[in-house]
């Protein structure tokens, strides 16, 4: 006879018995009654039998669980069970996010009672590691904006910083500087987010139709399909203008804290080399340009993003009313850009632009100066902590707006003619450029 013939003869003879047993303590109830409920009782017997052959000791906890739960009032089993399928769709979340074995590894942790990895914990750096192994090399996306870092570029109104933004990300999503903007600085090619929160979907339109139409390559031939589709794939332009987008906003209580779509900026930002916000005072709107505490929380934010993309966020910003070109003596300087000094202070880098005036067109074109005033923007670097400063450059305007930095204005004039022109040049001044203040040698005569 075999293990289930047993069982089964067990089972019968235990029925048989039960049935008799019942019938004479019982003798008023009704037979068939205590007969039913006996093979009632006899055949979940088997079935646990069964299950536990299978499963073993995890089908008696669900079989003691599923008791307990029989005897629990329906509404609150209903709330214990949306409570916890609540925290396991968390849990597959986070599972997602951070992977399975960290998940359960931090779960464990607190279920036992223990703390959790704080982020200091997490941030902890290994000494080892930096002893023994290179870090790997410093990527830029654009001469000194290096990426995982917040930098500046500021300038004058109608210096044509929203046109050197828009060109420097459209150079990025192609890996070529295309119009010579820095350099010709090697420019390695990924996807750019170019956030447009000052001018309308129509305005950047035209400006990228303008920049694009009849583009030519460096040997003068014309891009082909691979050219453009990595422009397609790369370029991304995303348009706020008119939109109730801010970096921070203030709480209930009126603390001001990050804005509450830092996550979805963070995945908007994913995997780009480089993060354009332009511009900074309308990303900040409802905040004091001059508050260090407002002005932090801002950079914070952005800080935020650039550290968990690992992409170079570049802020374009406004100079001071006072921060152009006085005459022909006085350059670019790092405190001229608007609002509280802890804008620079946080950037890891800072570049301005301010337009060639009157006087620096007579020290250049002399007797053509008035056709080139306003035609010129200088692009000066005045901060790089990664390493060092590009020479300042000038860029023309050229057929609607597009800068171009192919050329450049004529030499000045050493015999003296150009002074003349431009009038005394105070002591330690060198045609526009103070050079006490920048002895780094970083601006190119004016």
């Amino acid at each position: 006879m075999d293990q289930s013939t047993s069982m089964t003869a067990g089972r019968q003879a235990g029925f048989a018995k039960n049935s008799a047993r019942g019938a004479a303590v019982m003798s008023d109830v009704d037979p068939a009654l205590v007969t039913a409920v006996a093979r009632m009782h006899n055949h979940w017997n088997g079935l646990v039998e069964q299950h536990q052959a299978a499963h073993g000791v995890a089908f008696s906890q669900a079989l003691s669980l599923a008791r307990t739960m029989l005897s629990i009032d329906e509404d609150v089993l209903d709330q214990a069970l949306a409570v916890t399928q609540a925290y396991e769709k968390g849990l597959r979340t986070l599972r997602e996010q951070h992977g399975a074995e960290q998940v359960e590894r931090v779960v464990a942790l607190v279920r036992n009672g223990e703390k959790a990895p704080t982020r200091f914990d997490r941030r902890m750096a290994s000494p080892a590691k930096w002893r023994t192994q290179e870090p790997p090399a410093a990527e830029f996306a654009l001469p000194g904006y290096k990426l995982g870092t917040v930098g500046l570029l500021a300038g004058a109104g109608a210096a044509s910083k929203s046109f050197l933004s828009l060109q420097s990300a459209i150079s990025i999503a192609l890996g070529l500087d295309l119009w010579n903007l820095w350099n010709g600085a090697v420019i390695k090619k990924g996807p750019v987010v170019f956030l447009a929160l000052e001018d309308d979907e129509h305005t950047i339109w035209q400006r990228v139709r303008d920049m694009t139409r009849d583009l030519r390559l460096s040997d003068g031939s014309e891009p082909d399909a691979a050219f453009w589709r990595d422009f397609d794939a790369n370029f991304r332009p995303v348009m706020l203008y008119g939109e109730d987008f801010r970096l921070a906003e203030r709480d209930e209580r009126g603390n001001l804290r990050a804005t509450p779509e830092l996550d979805d900026l963070v995945h908007c930002c994913n995997g780009a080399r480089a993060v354009f916000v332009d511009t900074f005072s309308k990303a900040t709107t409802g905040l004091d340009e001059n508050s260090a505490g407002e002005m932090g929380v801002a950079m914070s934010v952005l800080a935020q993003v650039a550290e968990r993309t690992n992409t170079a966020v570049i802020v374009v910003h406004h100079i001071s009313k006072d921060g152009g070109f006085k005459g022909s003596d006085e350059g670019l300087e790092i405190g001229h850009i608007r609002g509280s000094t802890v804008l620079p202070s946080n950037s890891r880098s800072a570049t301005m632009m301010a337009i060639m005036n009157a006087d620096i067109a007579k020290i250049r074109f002399q007797d053509a100066w008035e056709t080139e005033v306003g035609q010129w923007t200088l692009r000066a670097p005045v901060k790089s902590n990664y390493g060092p400063m590009l020479p300042a450059q000038w860029l023309r305007k050229g057929p609607h707006g597009v800068l171009i930095g192919f050329e450049a204005p004529p030499p000045r004039d050493d015999a003296g003619s150009t002074r003349k022109a431009a009038g005394k040049q105070p002591k330690g001044s060198e045609n526009g450029v103070n050079t006490k203040k920048h002895a780094n040698g970083g601006y190119p005569d004016l």
